[in-house]
C-alpha cells in the first residue's frame, strides 16, 4: 500500500447501488470529506491495495459475488484497525451482529446507518471515535518469562483501583483492583500481554499473591483514613483451584486489618469450566469465611444459569458489552434488565454494571434496579493511594 497522506483522510465507499454511491459521495463532499467509490467488494479491495490506507471504510453488506462480511474479512488483513461504518438496509439485529464481527476482526466500528442515510447522522458518526466497546491501544508489548518474573519480584506490577458506586446516589461502594505494569522508562505493558503469559508459565499464583497483598493492604489503609470500603480482586482459574486459597485470603485480610466482609473475589464465568467440583469446594469455603464472591462477565460464557444456581455467588457483574449498547439496542437493555431480575430472584445480593460511560446509562441502571456501577464515567483506574482523595474531591461519601 502506498501510505499516501491524502488517502489517509479519504473515505473508501463500497456499495453496488449506483444511486446510493452517488448520494453518499455528495453527502461526504458536503461535510468536507473526499471519497473514492467502488461498485463491489473486489473493486474495493483493489482500491485499498493501490491507494490505501483510507481514513474510513463505508460499506454495504448485501452485495453480489462478495458480500460485505467477506469484504470486511479481507479489509482486516489489508488495513488492520481500520475505521468501518456500515450502511445497509438490513435488519438492525444483523447490523449489530456485523458490528460485533467487525470488532472480532480487530477493526474499529463507528456504527451502522440504515438507508437512506441522513446527512446529520453520517456527519455525527464520522466525527466520532470507534463505537463504545471497541478496544483501542497500541500494539502488544512482547514480554519474556524472565521479565515477568522479575517484574513480580520487584513489584513493578501494581494494583490500581477503579471505584464502584451506588447507582442510587453515587456514594462510594468499593473498588476493583486491576493489575497495571509500567516498566522502568515508562513503557506500559497491558494485562492482555502479561496475564496469559503468567497463566501459561505458572507465575499466576505469584502475581495473584502480589495483587492480593497490595489490594488488602490498601483496603486496611483506607479504613484507617476513615473510608472502610470494600475491595474486589480478580482470581485466575488456576489459582481458584488451590485448596488453601480461602486460608490464604482470610489470613492476609486479618493481617492488614480488613474484615472478611470487605473482600470480594471476582471470578470470570469461563474460569469455572475446568474443574467445577474443585471450584465449588474453594468458593464455598471462601463464603463460609465471610468473603463475598462475584461472577464477572456474566452471560458471556457457557451454562450461565446452571452455574449461577449451583455456585455460591453474592454478586453478579453485568458485562460491559451489554451496558455499552443498552440505550440504543432494545435487546441489550432486555438482557441487562433480565440479569438484574434473575440475580434478585436467585438470591444473589447485588448486581454491578461494568463499563458505564455516560450519565444516561447510570440513570437507566438505577431505574432498572442495578445496585452498583463502575466505568470511565465514574472514574478511570487510579493509584490505590488516590482513592480516598478522589472520593472527597468528587463529593462521594
Amino acid at each position: 500500500m502506498s501510505g499516501d497522506t491524502t488517502a489517509a483522510s479519504t473515505v473508501l465507499l463500497v456499495d453496488d447501488d449506483e444511486f446510493v454511491r452517488g448520494m453518499l459521495t455528495r453527502q461526504l463532499s458536503q461535510i468536507g470529506i473526499p471519497a473514492v467509490a467502488a461498485a463491489n467488494g473486489e473493486a474495493g479491495l483493489r482500491l485499498l491495495r493501490e491507494q490505501g490506507p483510507f481514513g474510513t471504510i463505508v460499506c454495504d453488506l448485501q452485495m453480489p459475488e462478495m458480500d460485505g462480511v467477506q469484504f470486511l474479512r479481507h479489509v482486516a488483513a489489508l488495513q488492520p484497525e481500520a475505521r468501518v461504518l456500515l450502511v445497509s438496509g438490513q435488519d438492525p439485529k444483523i447490523l449489530r451482529l456485523t458490528e460485533d464481527l467487525v470488532r472480532a476482526h480487530g477493526l474499529r466500528p463507528l456504527g451502522a446507518l440504515r438507508k437512506p442515510v441522513a446527512l446529520e447522522d453520517l456527519r455525527r458518526l464520522l466525527a466520532s471515535g470507534p463505537a463504545t466497546g471497541a478496544t483501542q491501544r497500541p500494539a502488544g508489548q512482547a514480554v519474556t518469562t524472565a521479565q515477568l518474573r522479575g517484574a513480580i519480584e520487584r513489584e513493578e506490577i501494581q494494583a490500581s483501583v477503579q471505584p464502584k458506586v451506588q447507582t442510587s446516589d453515587g456514594a462510594l461502594a468499593g473498588a476493583e483492583a486491576l493489575a497495571r505494569w509500567v516498566q522502568p522508562g515508562g513503557t506500559v505493558v497491558y494485562p492482555d500481554d502479561f496475564i496469559p503469559l503468567a497463566e501459561r508459565t505458572g507465575l499466576i499464583d505469584s502475581l495473584t499473591d502480589l495483587m492480593l497483598r497490595q489490594a488488602l493492604r490498601s483496603c486496611g489503609e483506607w479504613g484507617r483514613r476513615g473510608v472502610p470500603t470494600r475491595v474486589a480482586i480478580n482470581v485466575a482459574p488456576a489459582t481458584l483451584h488451590k485448596l488453601d486459597l480461602p486460608e490464604t485470603i482470610s489470613g492476609l485480610a486479618a493481617g492488614f486489618g480488613v474484615a472478611p466482609e470487605q473482600v470480594i473475589i471476582e471470578v470470570t464465568e469461563s474460569g469455572l469450566l475446568t474443574d467445577e467440583a474443585l471450584s465449588l469446594d474453594v468458593l464455598t469455603r471462601l463464603r463460609l469465611r465471610g468473603i463475598s464472591l462475584s461472577i464477572d462477565d456474566f452471560g458471556t460464557g457457557f451454562s450461565s444459569l446452571k452455574r449461577l444456581k449451583r455456585l455460591p455467588f453474592s454478586e453478579l457483574k453485568i458485562d460491559r458489552s451489554f451496558v455499552a449498547t443498552m440505550l440504543e439496542d432494545a435487546d441489550s437493555a432486555r438482557i441487562v434488565e433480565a440479569n438484574i431480575r434473575l440475580a434478585r430472584e436467585l438470591g444473589v445480593r447485588s448486581t454491578t454494571a461494568e463499563g458505564v460511560e455516560s450519565e444516561a446509562q447510570l440513570r437507566q441502571l438505577a431505574r432498572m434496579g442495578c445496585a452498583y456501577a463502575q466505568g470511565y464515567h465514574i472514574a478511570r483506574p487510579m493509584p490505590r493511594t488516590e482513592l480516598v482523595d478522589w472520593m472527597r474531591r468528587s463529593g462521594r461519601r
